[in-house]
């Protein structure tokens, strides 16, 4: 190992970058390539044999699982297929409540650090060309009318805004810090294992047998036995260990078919700085793609170009085809400079897991092997890395209550009567939200749905006997007639019907019926339900107090409404402490640390025994007794209460905190609401 270290260092001072250890790989800074191989023959972490939790999968979302568990205190093993960190960006947009976890972690300044400005990619933008001249057809901001207003409505909401980040730099940011955190503590220290696959699991009455071994191992050599309590499968939509449960997905598979191009064209950014966007909806006669602009300094880029089978086929997309789209798209004056990385076939669906988890609550499945979704709104990863922060401190607090005990996965088994309803709801809205972005294509005659019904008519006619180059010149020469009105109906004031084309378009964009990016009433409104989710919630003892969030229906105007009802997560509100004017940054810093409720009480209204009673040692909690400014702080045995600013004062919060008053709400490990009362009575009755 000394001399292992030794030749990284030479590695390092030979090529100008810095290479970091990680445990079981080693990654220099610059790009050049991981040392995978020669590193694992030094193996620094041998795969254990008996670990608590084993968590399959080393995307966010099982590097959130990982990281989060270790910050409660539970030792869990992560192993992931993949030999790397991956390089191909795939999800970007971050929203509010995925944020706020992050901050948990201690990790979000890190993603707000390495995101591009917001100005870069607040906008839509549905166009021609990106450079041809009047090639715009509208565009979306996101964030309007201003930044600064926009940001104000965020920040009252929450100590988070929402990022933008390629999920591949995201990957790496989240793999350091579990990296970092598996060692913190030697008494249960965690392990990461790239390059290292799950050949099968199974579970027993009291064990779950997980046999794992080295990708790429030479024949004969046997796996290695690791035994678990938990087995978390977050190894994405083909998931082995939704495979090895049997579970079924159930949903719309095949809702299109794309070819994802990622590729570098740094030379777009100096001509692109005066209609910057994230996305790009390109319509002509030749490309119809939509260019998702992940760093557009860098030049980072994925184009997402449909194909319809069985006419057409991957096998039509190679490098110099996808080029000549490119170009197309790109409208320039000749050939882009055009660095292309991977060309790979893509299935857009949208599936929902039979179930979540195994009888016995032991197994579970987070992320895309539990869901998948449409990309638009992009719901799929948050979803997954809030999927990991419910299941977390179930775990933690099912591994202590079971310590010398005996197994009781009661509170384990929540997860999912509590998260398969949020998948539902968000697939549900990314659907509609896929049904939305697909009105403007459609306005222009290119329905992406009528082009899917002539394939599969042609498909089903006498046509399809013919060889299935004919049938994609059929294809292609029904498709063009829509195609050449782009020509026709492009954006020139001149021509009557392209007033009518651009008219439709901008009426959909006006009336906001187009795709759209923030959803705040669905981000942070969700709330989980107290009849399926017994042993996670409590009751509802003060339904006056603020009412339960309204449900959510795609379609319909939702605004964010904060609430302190049962399964609703509890509101951001900035608060003062100890009488000072230090400020913690928002209520939401109550919870979270370890696996303790946080009790919020009006300490004016409660009775005498609420102050004295030492529910922190019997219950496991945390007690939280509140003033509101401009009162004096209430000493008690527990000490100085908290101080809830005046909110006409203080006005950093969409919440009135007045609603408060008289109140009790308890608090989960995850932020959410697990019940809430009038104060009256002793302690005990309540």
């Amino acid at each position: 190992a000394r001399c292992l270290r030794s030749g990284l260092a030479v590695w390092e001072a030979f090529n100008g970058g810095g290479a970091r250890s990680e445990g079981t790989y080693s990654v220099c800074t610059d790009g050049h390539a991981y040392l995978v191989s020669l590193y694992r023959s030094f193996d620094m972490a041998p795969l254990l044999t008996r670990v608590p939790v084993v968590i399959v999968g080393g995307g966010p979302v099982g590097l959130t699982l990982s990281s989060l568990l270790s910050k409660y205190g539970v030792r869990s093993m992560l192993v992931e297929r993949a030999p790397q960190t991956p390089t191909h960006p795939k999800a970007h947009f971050i929203n509010t409540r995925t944020m706020e976890i992050f901050r948990l972690l201690g990790v979000h300044n890190k993603v707000y650090e390495a995101m591009a400005p917001v100005e870069h990619w607040r906008r839509f933008r549905y166009c021609t060309s990106l450079l041809g001249p009047n090639n715009e057809l509208g565009q979306t901001d996101h964030f309007s009318p201003n930044l600064p207003a926009a940001f104000l409505k965020m920040d009252r909401n929450s100590p988070c805004r929402v990022a933008n980040l390629p999920q591949s730099r995201l990957t790496q940011i989240l793999w350091d810090h579990a990296s970092e955190m598996a060692k913190m503590n030697e008494n249960f220290a965690s392990s990461l294992h790239f390059g290292t696959e799950v050949k099968s699991t199974t579970e027993s009455e009291d064990t779950i047998q997980v046999n794992v071994r080295t990708v790429g191992a030479q024949r004969g050599v046997e796996a290695t036995a690791v035994e678990c309590d938990v087995l978390v499968g977050a190894d994405g939509a083909s998931s082995l260990v939704r495979h090895e449960m049997g579970i079924l997905m159930k949903g719309q598979p095949e809702l299109q078919f794309l070819m994802n191009v990622h590729f570098f064209s740094p030379s777009l950014w100096p001509r692109l700085k005066d209609r910057a966007g994230m996305l790009y909806f390109v319509f002509n006669p030749s490309a119809v793609v939509v260019l998702i602009a992940h760093d557009l300094e860098r030049g980072e880029w994925v184009a997402q170009i449909p194909y319809f089978p069985p006419q057409q086929s991957p096998d039509d997309f190679d490098e110099g085809a996808c080029r000549r789209i490119l170009n197309a798209a790109i409208g320039g004056s000749g050939e882009e400079d055009i660095q292309i990385r991977s060309i790979h076939p893509w299935t857009m669906g949208a599936e929902i897991a039979e179930r979540f988890q195994s009888a016995s609550g032991r197994v579970s499945l987070v992320g895309d092997a539990a869901h998948q979704f449409p990309p638009s709104g992009g719901f799929g990863m948050n979803t997954g890395i809030q999927d990991a922060h419910n299941l977390a401190w179930k775990i933690a607090k099912t591994m202590q209550n079971s310590s010398g005990m005996g197994w009781d996965a009661d509170l384990l088994r929540t997860y999912e009567a509590e998260r398969k309803p949020i998948a539902e709801a968000n697939s549900a809205l990314s659907m509609y939200n896929f049904d939305s972005a697909m009105r403007i294509p459609s306005a222009l005659g290119l329905s992406p749905k009528a082009a899917n019904a002539v394939s599969k008519l042609l498909a089903k006619s006498p046509a399809s006997i013919l060889p299935r180059r004919m049938q994609r010149g059929l294809l292609e020469s029904v498709m063009s007639v829509g195609l050449q009105q782009i020509n026709v109906f492009g954006p020139n004031a001149n021509n009557p019907a392209s007033r009518f084309c651009m008219d439709r378009v901008q009426a959909i964009l006006k009336e906001g019926r187009g795709l759209h990016l923030l959803f705040p009433a669905y981000e942070l409104g969700f709330t989980y339900a107290h009849a399926n989710s017994r042993g996670a919630l409590g009751t509802d003892d003060a339904p006056d107090a603020t009412p339960q969030p309204a449900a959510l229906v795609p379609g319909e105007s939702h605004e964010y409404e904060p609430s302190t009802a049962p399964g609703a997560r509890f509101p951001h509100f900035p608060v003062r402490v100890d009488g000072t004017e230090v400020r913690v940054l928002s209520s939401l810093d109550f919870v979270g640390e370890d696996t303790r409720c946080a009790l919020w009480f009006d300490a004016a209204s409660a009775p005498l025994d609420w102050a004295e009673i030492d529910a922190e040692e019997r219950l496991g909690w945390r007690l939280v007794p509140f003033t509101f400014a401009p009162h004096e702080e209430t000493e008690t045995t527990l000490g100085t209460s908290v101080c809830i600013p005046d909110a006409a004062e203080d006005g950093g919060t969409s919440f009135d905190t007045s609603s408060l008053s008289g109140l009790a709400v308890l608090v989960r490990p995850d932020g959410h609401v697990g019940w809430r009362g009038r104060l009256g009575g002793n302690f005990e009755e309540s």
